[in-house]
Parts: structure tokens; C-alpha cells; sequence
């Protein structure tokens, strides 16, 4: 199976012991495409809700320590992020781009790029253009749009420069395009809301 769009809409915040259910339907299903509509849950309590379009297709790990040329390893804090970096970046604060190579970790069993790691890298470097473009202001994703154009394998490397196409008194929107050796594989806009310091735990989303 490989994705071709998926469009996701965080709803509540889930909590550390919390027992996650995915419920995943089939929509529709042609010859080669199968459309899904799904949600997590966690106590009853909707997370997330989903819907994506995936492609049924037919059926290396490189070396982490090396590094990218022009780019610097970047800082991570979130678990989660930690575990599929490392992650690298460069420029100066404001107009910064990202890039991962890809390993054996971030594939699926057809050895192609799995969409749910091009989404949590998308996640991580629009959330960090959102972390420049308001000084560090806590925030937290609302829904992110993404569509999948071409795939990519172990050893390639993604690169993404994130652009701020508009912010309001409490709402920013980004977007990035994903390219592997200057061609675009996949792209992403997401709206992210600006939380007051007292309502970080309660929010709806998930924090930058």
C-alpha cells in the first residue's frame, strides 16, 4: 500500500497511560485504490479523525552518523521526535530548512517511505517554523492537510523549508513542500493556534 493523500483533524489531547484505538473503516475501494475514514479514540474520548486515499502497489539502512553537507544536527526535545531523528537544519531562525535521511526505521514492509513518518517530520519542521515565527509561543496543531506525490526509500534524503502563508491575532498557517534531490514527493499546509500559558494542558491539538 502506498498513501497518496491524507487529511487529519486533531481534536483532543491524549494522556501518558492512555490506551489508543484506532477504528478504521473502508469508504470506498476500486481496482488499485482504497478509500478510509477513521478516528482514535482513548476512553470514548475522539482524538483525532481521518481520511485518506492509499494506492495498493506491488512489492539498506544508511549510515545516521553521517553527516548532511551544509546542515547541522538539530536539538530535539519531543520523545517521539527523538526516536526517528536525527533530524538536521539550517539558515538562521525564521527561514530555517529541515532534512532527514531515511532508514530502515521510516519505511514500510514495500521498503517505501511510510506516510505517517513523512507527517510527524512534517509536524516537526512546520511546528518549528511556527516556534521562530512567534518567539517560542506555545501552540499546538489544529489540522494538517497533506498529499503524497511520489515515493522515496532508505538512503534518500528529504528536505523541507517551511513557508508562513498567513497569521492571525491566534491562528498561524504553514506550508511545506518535501523534495528528495530537488523533486517534490510530498507536500503539507497545517493550522496551528497560539495558547495562552494557563491552557497548555487542557488545549485541543497536539504542542509544537
Amino acid at each position: 500500500m502506498s498513501t497518496i493523500a491524507l487529511s487529519c483533524d486533531f481534536v483532543s489531547p491524549a494522556r501518558f497511560g492512555e490506551r489508543i484505538e484506532a477504528r478504521v473503516r473502508i469508504r470506498r475501494r476500486a481496482r488499485s485504490v482504497v478509500f478510509l475514514s477513521g478516528e482514535l479514540v482513548a476512553e470514548e474520548r475522539t482524538l483525532l479523525i481521518g481520511t485518506g486515499l492509499w494506492k495498493v502497489v506491488p512489492s539498506g539502512m544508511s549510515d545516521l552518523a553521517l553527516p548532511l553537507t551544509g546542515f547541522a544536527p538539530m536539538a530535539l526535545a519531543d520523545p517521539f521526535e527523538i526516536h526517528i531523528g536525527p533530524v538536521f537544519e539550517k539558515g538562521a531562525r525564521g527561514s530555517r530548512s529541515f532534512a532527514i535521511r531515511i532508514d530502515e526505521r521510516h519505511v514500510n514492509r514495500g521498503g517505501v517511505l511510510h506516510g505517517g513518518m513523512l507527517a510527524t517530520f512534517a509536524d516537526l519542521a512546520l511546528g518549528a517554523a511556527v516556534f521562530d515565527a512567534t518567539d517560542g509561543a506555545p501552540s499546538v496543531t489544529l489540522a494538517m492537510q497533506m498529499q503524497f506525490l511520489k515515493s522515496a526509500r532508505a538512503g534518500d534524503i528529504v528536505q523541507v523549508q517551511p513557508l508562513l502563508l498567513r497569521r492571525t491575532r491566534a491562528f498561524l498557517f504553514v506550508r511545506g513542500d518535501f523534495t528528495v534531490e530537488d523533486e517534490a514527493i510530498f507536500t503539507a499546509m497545517s493550522t496551528w493556534k497560539l495558547l495562552d500559558q494557563g491552557h497548555i494542558d487542557g488545549d485541543s491539538g497536539t504542542n509544537s
